[in-house]
C-alpha cells in the first residue's frame, strides 16, 4: 500500500510539473525586462545598432516644447532594454540634421 502512494505522489508531482511547462509563454510574448539604462547623446552616438532604433523609434518633433529645458530626453527600446538617452537641444539638431540656425526647430 505504501508503495501504491509513493507510486501515486511522483506521478502526481511529474503531472504538476509537466502541465506548468505547458503554461510558459513564447518569448514574442513575454514583457520585457525591467532593465533601464541612462545615457548621453554622445555615448548612445557610438553604437551602430542603437543608432538605427533611435532613427526608427524617434521623431525630431519630440523636443519641440514651450519649456525649452536644458536637456531633452528620449526612450528607446533596444535589445529588450529601454535607453534613456539626453542630449541638449543642439546636439540633438545635429543627430536629426537639423538646421541649428532654423528657429521653427524642425526641418522643412
Amino acid at each position: 500500500m505504501k508503495a501504491t502512494k509513493l507510486i501515486l505522489a511522483i506521478a502526481f508531482i511529474a503531472f504538476t510539473t509537466l502541465a506548468y511547462a505547458q503554461t510558459d509563454r513564447p518569448d514574442h510574448e513575454t514583457p520585457p525586462p525591467s532593465l533601464t539604462i541612462k545615457m548621453s547623446l554622445k555615448v548612445a552616438l557610438q553604437n551602430p545598432e542603437l543608432v538605427k532604433s533611435m532613427q526608427e523609434q524617434l521623431e525630431p518633433n519630440f523636443f519641440k516644447s514651450i519649456l525649452r529645458p536644458e536637456y531633452y530626453t528620449a526612450k528607446v527600446l533596444h535589445r529588450r532594454i529601454v535607453f534613456v538617452i539626453y542630449g541638449t537641444l543642439g546636439e540633438w539638431k545635429k543627430f536629426f540634421s537639423i538646421r541649428p540656425d532654423d528657429p521653427s526647430g524642425i526641418a522643412d
